[in-house]
């Protein structure tokens, strides 16, 4: 019996958040979890666009869980992004976000969302670049050889059973 229960998506609508959302409904379809969507809003957003997001939010947890049969759970927040995500991948199994895949000049001078809450959390974080068209063929894992780095190995082979794992250090 799979371990995943609950699976939270971040999504900022973009494409690469949506990789992500597809990434995570495809877990999610595959191991019967709980897809959990949520879209973080800075605090200075004005009501219409928030209003905008809710109905994105709502019409895009629609398709995915008719297209998936999934059971799908949305959250709309204001603040700052990761902090809702950190504490929020604290009551899920996983948390799926976006990663980009190539340098910015701004990614020099601030670090990436998804590092942030890669480093930040303490659950597992799946970084997801592409579009999920299929089952996880390959894995890489960056591992410390501790016993989070053991955790997060053992996930990733319950995540894709057939996938081909390799470790990096």
């Amino acid at each position: 019996m799979s371990r995943l229960q609950s699976i939270l998506a971040a999504t900022d609508f973009s494409p690469l958040g949506n990789n992500a959302v597809r990434r995570a409904a495809f877990l999610a379809a595959e191991h019967g979890a709980v897809l959990h969507l949520l879209h973080v809003a800075s605090n200075q957003c004005p009501e219409p666009a928030l209003e905008s997001a809710r109905v994105q939010l709502r019409w895009l947890a629609r398709q995915i869980g008719s297209r998936e049969d999934l059971v799908v759970r949305t959250e709309l927040v204001s603040g700052s992004i990761v902090e809702h995500l950190v504490t929020q991948a604290g009551h899920h199994d996983l948390l799926v976000v976006g990663q980009r895949s190539h340098w910015r000049f701004k990614d020099l001078v601030r670090s990436r969302i998804s590092e942030q809450v890669v480093r930040a959390s303490v659950g597992p974080v799946l970084a997801v670049r592409l579009t999920a068209a299929r089952p996880y063929r390959r894995i890489t894992i960056a591992t410390n050889f501790s016993q989070g780095g053991e955790a997060a190995a053992r996930l990733a082979a319950d995540l894709s059973p057939r996938a081909q794992l390799q470790l990096a250090h």
